[in-house]
Parts: C-alpha cells; structure tokens; sequence
C-alpha cells in the first residue's frame, strides 16, 4: 500500500501530467491483483480518480470509458448507485437520473459525484426505442404495453414474439 500511496502523493503535489517522472518506491507490497484492485479503487475513491494510479489503470491520461468503468467499479465494490454514486439507493430508483419528457420536449440534466468527481449522467431515451411496441421514450421495462405482446421482434434474428435474451 506504501507504493500506491507514494504515487499519489507524488501526483496530488505535481499533478497527473508529472506521472511519467520516475518515482522512487521505498517500499513495494507484494500481494495479488484482486487486492491491489482494491487498494486502488479505495484511494480512487479517497483522492479522485485522476490522482491515483494503480492495478490496470496506470495511464496518465484516462479515456471517458476508462472513468466510466472505474466508477461502475467503484460503485459496485461500496453498493453505490452508478447513476449519482450515493449509497442509499440504485441506479433503478435515483432521483438524479436524467429523465426526457418527450411530451414536454425537456431534458433535464443532474451531475454524476463520486467523492467530488463531476461528470454528467447520459442516459437519454430520446432516440431509443422500446423492444415490445417500438415507440421511442421508454424501454421495455417501463412499456404501458406489458411483456405479453407477441409482436415484439427479436433485436438478432429479427423473428417475432421473443427477446433479445429468450
């Protein structure tokens, strides 16, 4: 654990673009990846995920999918909601999703904080359509329509009555 704290200290003085520096290690711990994931995502979610380095993830600059997934990670390991990062509910029932009122033509847009990390939540209906009526606005899950319509087609072979995963 010392070596994954001295690289963020290291970069929490110099900053994530200073990463490439050579960093001598005072001390390497020797244990297996599982636990070196842990560590990792626990001073991620500690200090930020662009101050810390370690496991898989030790580019010096993150793509927004590399974010992505260390945040579904994040929010799994703790039992977080992947849409706001707070504990006391999942992303199924948060009251910060975005939602589009396609009636009232509307986006509302809530922030993503994970520990002080802002991103914004995308996750728009607006050109997805439902699997059992086809009508753009909800999913499936949420179709008025019910789970009984033997006209839904098959998003892979294109044959009716079933789902992608029947």
């Amino acid at each position: 654990m010392r070596e994954i704290e001295l690289i963020l200290i290291v970069m929490v003085q110099n900053g994530p673009s200073q990463l490439h520096k050579v960093v001598k290690l005072e001390k390497t711990v020797i244990g297996d990846k599982q636990k070196e994931l842990f560590v990792t995502l626990e001073l991620m979610r500690k200090y930020g995920i662009d101050n810390v380095r370690g496991a898989s993830y030790v580019k010096v600059n993150f793509t927004q999918e590399d974010r992505k997934q260390i945040n579904q990670l994040i929010c799994h390991q703790y039992d977080l909601c992947q849409g706001c990062g707070q504990g006391n509910h999942f992303i199924k029932e948060c009251p910060y999703r975005i939602q589009y009122n396609r009636q009232i033509n509307q986006l509302t847009v809530q922030s993503n904080q994970i520990n002080n990390i802002q991103q914004p939540v995308i996750n728009d209906q607006q050109n997805d359509s439902c699997y059992i009526c086809h009508k753009v606005g909800h999913y499936s899950k949420q179709c008025p329509q019910g789970r009984s319509n033997n006209d839904t087609i098959c998003q892979k072979c294109k044959g009716k009555g079933h789902y992608l995963t029947q």
